[in-house]
């Protein structure tokens, strides 16, 4: 779930009705609460493409694009997606000892493509890393409002602990979720720790990170 739920801000308008059409991507959009903001300095990129895709990594579709300009890309999402191909919550996504509300709810992971050109070169992520720990911002899609919460973990190997915990709190549409690493040196080892959590988290900012 991880990898997919990679991978949220509001935005777009004019100013002027003659030239609507040309600042739509580069104004605040106060009418559209689902937009994304990069605001980022970058040569690397002009162009970012916001995807939608299901649990098993399939691409369902470009949700929105937006050319590089004043100094970001303002990425307008749908209000409302269709999700016949969207992975159901009961569909394995999560592990059988984590507590889904509404296992018939539909899910869907955003990534965000940075292309330079037509040429793609990475992803933008929203992160902070540090030495032992990261912090990363991804989007989620659900088709209505559903809790996933749980707590477990397994030695994957000798002195290895890894531990999973879920405190989304997930709202039909659009929701920011928050992929929280650590790594702890205990005296029988390392536990490394990720929490996906709905509860935003601070001094996360924007990068472009390589796509090979």
């Amino acid at each position: 779930m991880k990898q997919y739920l990679k991978s949220y801000s509001l935005f777009v308008v004019a100013v002027i009705a003659a030239i609507l059409a040309s600042c739509k991507t580069n104004e605040p959009d106060v009418d559209n609460p689902n937009a994304i903001v990069i605001d980022i300095s970058t040569t690397q990129a002009d162009k970012a493409q916001a995807e939608l895709l299901n649990y098993q990594g399939d691409l369902i579709g470009v949700m929105a694009t937006a050319n590089y300009e004043n100094g970001k890309f303002v990425l307008n999402l749908p209000a409302e997606v269709d999700v016949t191909n969207l992975s159901l919550a009961s569909q394995s996504v999560f592990d059988p000892r984590i507590t889904v509300s509404n296992p018939q709810a539909r899910l869907g992971g955003l990534q965000i493509s940075a292309y330079k050109g037509n040429i793609f070169v990475g992803y933008f992520v929203m992160a902070e890393v540090g030495q032992s720990s990261s912090k990363e911002q991804t989007f989620v899609y659900a088709d209505r409002d559903v809790n996933v919460l749980g707590d477990y973990q397994d030695e994957i190997l000798e002195g290895l602990v890894f531990r999973q915990i879920y405190e989304m709190h997930l709202k039909k549409g659009w929701n920011k979720v928050y992929a929280i690493q650590s790594n702890t040196f205990t005296g029988a080892g390392i536990q490394s720790t990720v929490r996906m959590t709905t509860s935003a988290q601070a001094g996360l900012r924007w990068m472009i990170v390589n796509g090979n």
